[in-house]
């Protein structure tokens, strides 16, 4: 029977670099690599507009299109090699603890899901404002791993923060959905008011960023955290249950 961690230990001490080898993770994180390495090759991104915008990156138009394999494809391309080196290490870091924690094939279904839950929001939330746009990254996935590793021990400490894992998690799910609904295409009271006063501030990049694609990982990464290891039992529920 598994216990939620009680003690004072930073969430992510006690685990371990992933080292590369013929894994899913490696793999994957190697594909992403030599992927945007061939697009530089080519050219760059400016010069890959049909690969960006109409083949492989997620749109609406896409979607109506019928292209519904943007879903998945818009997770192989980034913009710059910031944009892929920033994934490409939440990935290995993240996903290397969870490989050795849920086993691979868990491990791959939640990189499926997270991808697909980041596209749908992101399909949802263009639709909602009117102004489609392509997406590309596997920051879905990235934030999917990171808010499920959080949940499945969320009771430790995040250094050098006074904050537990769980807590964290939600703080950056809130902030993600905060920053959707200030999109000033939206519409929305009170947060149209906040997002325009950012643009103004020169901070219109804020909307540039993907949020709705980093909320729907997040989000199934909560979900997945009580279906890939069970529920978690607290120490206190566990001395219920021994008494009993």
């Amino acid at each position: 029977m598994r216990t939620s961690s009680n003690n004072n230990d930073p969430w992510w001490r006690g685990g371990r670099i992933h080292v590369p080898g013929f894994d899913l993770l490696t793999l994957f994180c190697l594909l992403l690599i030599i992927i945007h390495s061939v697009v530089e090759l080519s050219g760059g991104v400016g010069s890959q507009e049909v690969l960006y915008t109409r083949a492989l990156g997620l749109s609406t138009e896409g979607m109506k299109s019928g292209k519904v394999w943007q879903l998945l494809s818009y997770s192989l391309l980034h913009g710059n090699w910031f944009h892929l080196l920033t994934n490409v290490f939440m990935l290995w870091i993240m996903g290397g603890r969870l490989l050795h924690i849920i086993g691979q094939k868990k491990l791959a279904l939640m990189m499926l899901f997270s991808c697909l839950g980041g596209g749908v929001l992101f399909i949802f939330f263009d639709f909602l404002s009117g102004v489609s746009r392509p997406l590309v990254g596997a920051s879905g996935i990235a934030f999917g791993l990171f808010i499920l590793m959080a949940m499945l021990g969320p009771c430790a400490k995040v250094r050098p923060f006074p904050i537990t894992a769980k807590n964290m998690a939600y703080g950056v799910l809130i902030a993600s959905l905060t920053f959707c609904l200030m999109n000033p295409n939206l519409g929305l009271p009170m947060l149209q008011s906040a997002g325009l006063w950012l643009q103004n501030m020169h901070m219109s990049e804020i909307f540039r960023i993907a949020h709705a694609c980093h909320l729907g990982g997040g989000l199934v990464g909560i979900y997945m955290s009580t279906k890939v290891m069970g529920r978690l039992m607290t120490i206190e529920q566990l001395r219920r249950t021994r008494i009993n």
